[in-house]
């Protein structure tokens, strides 16, 4: 608090503050608040910007966007950035490509989406931002194409410092490229500890998409969906999942809600709401409501 109360004093340091501030609400699962203050970061920078900051805010801001289903906020974004554009900023070969998978995945084209996050990989490797490297090989990772970064993040990883959730990130790209199903249970609850979600999903949803079993698949996707929007996953995972409506009334459920109540909420009746819940306990293989929190992650 002392330290962002100083930087609000000096505009980009503030702006850069608040920035940072944006991608941690982002891996801990606060899309909204993500993109308010990715919003709050990019009027804090745009007041005094002498480092052509401005584009590189506004591609994350894009990211966050995107990541929360306002396509029309995140095209803005990009256009804004990519209109003030240009110098010598280095971040411009990390997050113009990175801002470019994140709205192929928002179109729906994965295989692209992938191949610009491996590209926002080496541009940052090549101007030496290494740890925003990481983050942009991750991206790849999460939607499904870690035999396309394995190699590039295992050699990362000497370069790297000993951050838990950077040790982490290494480690889901290591299970996932080997499917390793132990392997991701086991950073999916270490994220998770970590109030780190949206990785925890993604090692959830890739776990859940290389099992061959069909309830734990469910289980393993209907937690993934329930830490992280779904274009922060791998994209098969919500095809594994519960449906939106059985999991609007497990989600309901899990926190303490009646039949009767679920149903006033989801303007249902409670026999269709009880009727959603048997589904629900035999796609999940559980035998009540008392073990839905196994599975339903609560609200972050």
């Amino acid at each position: 608090a002392e330290f962002r109360h100083h930087a609000d004093r000096r505009g980009i340091a503030s702006g850069l503050t608040v920035y940072t501030i944006s991608q941690m609400q982002q891996i801990a699962g606060d899309l909204d608040g993500a993109v308010m203050t990715a919003r709050e970061a990019i009027d804090a920078i745009d007041a005094f910007d002498t480092f052509n900051a401005g584009p590189m805010v506004r591609w994350h801001g894009s990211i966050v966007a995107h990541h929360a289903g306002d396509d029309d906020l995140g095209s803005r974004l990009l256009a804004e950035a990519e209109q003030r554009a240009g110098g010598d900023a280095p971040w411009q070969e990390v997050w113009a490509p990175r801002a470019a998978a994140w709205l192929e995945q928002a179109r729906g084209d994965t295989d692209t989406a992938i191949a610009w996050a491996r590209d926002a990989g080496k541009g940052a490797v090549e101007t030496s931002e290494v740890g925003w490297g990481v983050y942009c090989y991750h991206d790849a990772v999460v939607w499904g194409g870690a035999d396309e970064v394995a190699v590039a993040m295992k050699r990362l990883r000497q370069h790297t410092s000993n951050v838990p959730t950077w040790d982490l990130v290494f480690e889901h790209a290591q299970a996932a490229f080997e499917r390793n199903v132990g392997g991701l249970a086991h950073v999916a609850r270490e994220f998770e500890s970590l109030g780190a979600r949206w990785f925890a999903a993604a090692a959830w949803a890739n776990r859940a998409t290389i099992i061959d079993d069909p309830v734990e698949s469910c289980r393993d996707a209907t937690r993934a969906l329930t830490l992280s929007a779904a274009r922060g996953i791998h994209p098969d995972a919500a095809d594994l999942a519960l449906s939106a409506r059985q999991l609007g009334v497990a989600s309901a459920t899990a926190a303490g809600a009646t039949s009767k109540q679920v149903a006033e909420a989801l303007f249902l009746s409670p026999r269709t709401v009880d009727n959603h819940l048997r589904e629900v306990y035999r796609r999940l293989g559980i035998s009540g409501r008392d073990e839905l929190s196994e599975v339903i992650a609560p609200p972050g």
